[in-house]
């Protein structure tokens, strides 16, 4: 799983325990098995079907989906840009 999926899945985990949700519950909700959650939630280009699916089930507008996944993708560049001029820095010291 890359750094953009693991950042993604921990939005939308902490979305879930904020709503007092669980993902069996939003896995019967979208009917599919409880497994494959983890997956789904940390696809970076959930399919918009899906995307209003979840939103409608956490009651939250699709919008606030949308920022959290940009949000995922900008915190994910961030921290490879880090990771770069890390790698830089080391090479000229």
């Amino acid at each position: 799983m890359n750094e953009i999926s693991k950042i993604q899945l921990n939005n939308f985990n902490r979305l879930l325990m904020e709503k007092g949700l669980t993902k069996r519950q939003l896995a019967a909700h979208l009917g599919v098995h409880e497994n494959g959650m983890n997956r789904i939630l940390s696809c970076p280009d959930m399919k918009l079907k899906r995307l209003v699916s979840i939103a409608t089930f956490l009651d939250i507008g699709e919008s606030v989906l949308r920022q959290m996944i940009y949000e995922s993708k900008v915190q994910e560049h961030a921290l490879r840009q880090g990771s770069e001029k890390s790698d830089v820095d080391s090479c000229i010291l």
